[in-house]
């Protein structure tokens, strides 16, 4: 699988298809010392909604922090994905 994680701010984001292909889901994950670390429910400002998931994306670093996926249902394309993750890990760097 290709790596498509990268870094936001104090996040993590990755955006891939979901496991039926018909969608696009945003993923974002934090170390340990984020205020929202360890939460299984959290709204942004912005609008979204982050639900605690096991995600992996191939690289150890990234694969051991506390992942969220963004909103329930997933984007229509990569750029809508990326879109919600730029919104998300602003809002995540800057503090809840």
């Amino acid at each position: 699988m290709v790596n498509t994680a990268f870094r936001h701010g104090l996040t993590v984001c990755d955006a891939r298809p979901s496991p039926d292909g018909w969608e696009w889901l945003a993923y974002v994950g934090i170390d340990a010392v984020h205020p929202f670390y360890g939460r299984r429910f959290v709204v942004l400002k912005c609008g979204h909604t982050l639900t605690h998931v096991v995600h992996q994306t191939g690289d150890a670093s990234y694969d051991s922090r506390w992942w969220f996926v963004i909103d329930s249902s997933g984007c229509p394309d990569e750029d809508a994905a990326l879109r919600k993750l730029a919104a998300a890990g602003d809002e995540m760097t800057h503090g809840p």
